[in-house]
Parts: structure tokens; sequence; C-alpha cells
């Protein structure tokens, strides 16, 4: 039909069928200008009526290939592909749906206004994918059965079930679609690492993917041949793949090849291509990479170099990264002078959730002569996240009152109580103090304990040793020697003088001498030990240098 609006398409005189096959020509090339020919001629090729354009032109957007990506458009042309019954298009409105839609509600206003999908909020419609899935596979593509692996396997989602998704993905790889060998493999090292047939059968998946030259896999399989498990080990099999997979764009196969490179493990040593891989690596995002590079220019003294890849982890969100910085800024402060940029740094890893960022801000604030600059910014801050519930600026407020002369210490127990709940681990240990003592209320050795243990679970050395204390002197809650030795000997474990030469002093340690075994037996009713044996059997059958 002729308009004004195909006036000077120069394909106007061409019907659907032509240019449908004048498009499928251009997708021979890998070339932009070509991808944008071949668009061209879909989107004139589907308006046409030709229902194969319209599921072609949906790649194309669905993939940002000859023309911007565009998810709504992809949507809106796949869908029509699959209304008129194009298996394919059904699979890969499957994975859209997977992926996600932009929901522009919420974003800026010219982003709404232009559809920019870097503004939109992101909604992934699972139970449409699992519709056009299934209806893939009626219409007897195999992709299909890779959509309803992926959503078998996802986690959280209330289809999840990791035998069926192994399933789907076993049927697909047998029609062969290197996807499913990837997602087999995938989903086996993620479900059944245990199961010995099941890392074979995972290697086997990934070596079919990579025939497609997956960097994916070739990542994964690097993984494999690197720790050998349930596969020989072979690291120079495993920096060949690393590197494949890192030449692919996998940032972390790139951290994994330059340790490798810089150790000198599967190949000679190189530095110099280790320390790139590594920087491609950090400038690209990666955290590990970030802080690789800091620790890595730290030990040669580069100060220079070790703040800037500090910085580059901090600006990428790095809580590690940014408590770093400021250490390193601090380290650069002139001696006795506090530095506000390292508080500043601080800071903000605790806003991430840092908790060694709590135990420094709580060293600086318990400073005597801070300047006024930090009790108005950094203080402040700290304040205001306290009464927005954040735990780390509750147990960085109750060090300072604790520190503080006239310190109110109800307010502190109930701010390390809050932390405690919140799981923080500094904050059982101090809690417990409090109780123990009778600070800022009752002294409670038996809630006392309770707050020790769950810091001493959480490897906090010196709640072992408070808790060898507690169960020794009988402090409210009753004597145990034997439970007195388990806590002391973990914490000497850990490196505690203290506890090392409190173990010294029992009356038994391991062989328990003087009580004997049925008394020993007798004293610690209420321990677990491994694999759930008896405390008869365990103390007669364990050496005394590897029980816990």
């Amino acid at each position: 039909m002729f308009s004004l609006r195909n006036l000077f398409d120069g394909h106007m005189y061409l019907s659907g069928s032509l240019l449908y096959e004048k498009g499928k020509r251009y997708l021979v090339s890998d070339q932009i200008a070509d991808w944008t020919k071949a668009a061209k001629c879909f989107l004139g090729a589907a308006n046409r009526g030709r229902s194969e354009a319209q599921y072609q032109l949906g790649l194309c957007y669905f993939e940002g290939k000859g023309v911007p990506r565009n998810r709504v458009q992809a949507l809106y042309r796949l869908t029509a592909a699959a209304d008129a019954g194009i298996a394919e298009a059904m699979a890969k409105l499957s994975f859209l749906y997977l992926e996600g839609l932009p929901d522009f509600d919420d974003a800026p206003h010219v982003a709404r206004l232009i559809k920019d999908e870097r503004h939109g909020r992101n909604n992934v419609d699972t139970d449409k994918a699992l519709y056009w899935a299934n209806k893939a596979i009626e219409g007897g593509a195999t992709e299909g059965h890779v959509c309803l692996g992926y959503i078998y396997s996802l986690e959280g989602s209330v289809y999840k079930d990791i035998g069926l998704a192994i399933e789907h993905y076993r049927v697909a790889m047998v029609a062969g679609s290197r996807k499913a060998g990837l997602g087999l493999g995938q989903t086996l090292l993620r479900f059944r690492s245990a199961d010995l047939p099941a890392l074979k059968e995972a290697e086997k998946a990934l070596l079919f993917a990579m025939e497609e030259k997956s960097p994916v896999a070739a990542y994964l399989l690097g993984g494999l041949y690197e720790v050998g498990s349930g596969v020989e080990k072979d690291l120079s099999r495993s920096r060949e793949l690393y590197r494949l997979a890192a030449e692919g764009g996998v940032i972390k196969a790139m951290v994994r090849l330059s340790t490798l490179l810089l150790d000198g493990h599967g190949g000679p040593q190189n530095q110099t291509d280790g320390e790139t891989w590594l920087r491609r690596a950090a400038l690209k995002g990666d955290w590990a990479a970030c802080r690789l590079l800091g620790e890595m220019y730290a030990s040669r003294h580069h100060a220079y170099e070790m703040r800037r890849w500090y910085e580059i982890g901090a600006g990428h969100g790095d809580p590690v990264s940014t408590f770093r910085l400021g250490g390193s800024i601090e380290r650069l402060q002139e001696s006795g002078r506090m530095s506000i940029d390292a508080a500043e740094c601080y800071l903000r890893a605790l806003q991430h959730g840092y908790e060694p960022a709590a135990r420094k801000l709580a060293a600086l604030a318990a400073g005597r002569s801070n300047p006024v600059e930090f009790e108005n910014r950094i203080m402040a801050q700290v304040n205001a996240l306290s009464v927005q519930g954040n735990p780390l600026a509750h147990l960085v407020l109750a060090s300072c009152i604790r520190s503080s002369k006239n310190g109110d210490m109800v307010v502190a127990r109930e701010l390390l109580i809050k932390a405690s709940q919140a799981g923080i681990v500094a904050a059982h240990f101090a809690a417990g103090q409090m109780i123990m003592k009778g600070l800022g209320g009752k002294a409670d050795a038996e809630r006392a304990r309770e707050f020790f243990y769950k810091a001493a679970e959480a490897g906090h050395i010196s709640a072992m040793y408070a808790l060898g204390l507690l169960y020794q002197k009988r402090g409210g809650i009753g004597s145990n020697m034997a439970q007195a030795a388990l806590w002391y000997r973990r914490a000497a474990s850990g490196g505690h003088k203290r506890a090392q030469r409190m173990l010294e002093t029992l009356p038994f340690t391991g062989t328990l001498p003087r009580y004997g075994l049925q008394k020993a037996v007798q004293m610690m009713p209420d321990q677990k030990f491994p694999g759930g044996v008896s405390p008869f059997r365990y103390l007669r059958s364990t050496p005394e240098s590897t029980r816990i």
C-alpha cells in the first residue's frame, strides 16, 4: 500500500517475502552496517505481515543488533511472532520474561519519556516465562527445555525443583543445545558438587558447551581443573581455560588467571601479564581485584598506587576497599592528628555493613582530642544512622558511651542488645560483658553466657575465654570443668595467651588423669560431639591433639 510514510522508502515496491529474504542475506555478515540494513528489511517485511520477519526483528531488538536494544519493542515483535505459531519466538519470549521488562513508573521524567531502560525498574515475570517455555516445547523448540531448566533451578522461586531442571537440561543437550550443556554444568556444580558422578557429568556438559566457545563454560571448567574436584587436577589446562574465559570478558576468570600467572602455577611466572589482567578486572568493578592490587602495592610500599586501587574499589561500592582506603589516608596523616577524610571512609564502610569499620570509628571517637569537625560531620551521621536502626551505628555509640566518664550505661546496654539481635558479633561480646558486670542493669550470669556463646560460635576469641572463666569459676551458672577446658582450648588455639595459661592450671585438660574417664563424662553431659557419638566414646577414641 502506498502512503506518504513510505514515499521515500527504497523497499516500497518489494513484497514482504522478498524483503525478508533480503534481510536474511545481510545476517551472514557480522558488520554493524549489514545488521542495520537487515533490521530495516525485517521492519518492512514485518509491516507487510511476515511473521518470520517479526521474529527476526524481535531478535534484533532483544540483542541490540542493527537497532538500539529495546526490550519493549522486542516483546511486541516476539509476541506477534509467537501468536503466529513460531515456537522459537515463544522460547525467546520466555527468556525475555526471565530477564525482566522495564517499568518506568518510578523513573525520572526524561527517562520515562524516551523509555531509557537504564532507569526503569526491572520486572521479572516467572509465570509468563513458564507459560511460554511450555508452549515452545509443544511447538517443538528445544530452547523451551533450556528455559524450563533455568526456571526450575532459580533460587528462591516457588517453582524450584533441581531434579526437573537437570532433566530438562539433559533433554535439550541431547537435542544439541550448547546452552543446555552450560546450564546443566552450572546446575550440577551448584547443587550436586558433593556427588562424584555429578561432577563427571558436569565436566562433560561444560566440554560440550565449549564447542560453542562459551567463555562461562571455560571459566567453570578452569575452576574444576584448578581445584581437582571430581576430575584430575591440571593447573596448566586450568590456566588455558581461564585465559579463554578472560578474553571472552568473564571478570572472575581474569582474577583467577592473574593469580596463576603471578604465582607461576600451571606455567611460567609472568608478573606483567598477571598484573595486566588484574587491572582489567579491577577497572571493570571486581572487588577482589581492587583488594589484591591494593595489597600488592602496599607490600611494595607504593603508597600512591595502593591508594589509587582502594579508591577504585571504594568507587565500585566495596566496603573492604573503602575501609582500607581510610587506613591508607590515616597512615599518610601527620602523627597525632585525626584525618576527617579517613573517618568518612570508615563511615561509608560502616554504612555498607562492614563491622571492623564500626570498631575503628569507636576507637577514633574515644580519642581525647577529637576536632569539632569530627563531632559535627562524623558522629552526627552515626547518631542519625542509629536513629534509623543501623546496628553498627548502635555499636559505635555504645562504645562511645562506655568510654565516657559520665556515660549512660543503661542506654549503652540497650544499644548493644539491639546490635546483638541484628547479628553483630562484637555486640554479642560487649553486651555479655555489660550484663555479666551488672553495668546498665541487673547482673545475670546465665544471660551473659548466652551472649558470650553467640560470639564464641562466630569465632570471637575473647568470648571463648570468657566462657571458660564462667564455667571454671561458677559465675552463677554452675561449675563445669570439662566445658571450661573446652572453651579455653578453643581460645588458646586462636592465640589467646591467658587461655593457654588457664589451661595449664586446670586439674585436667584432655586426658583427664585426676578425675578419670567416667568422672569426665559425668561432668560434660550437655556437650555435643562430632558424628553424634557419646562423650565416653569420644574421649576414648579421639586423640587429645585433635579434640574440639
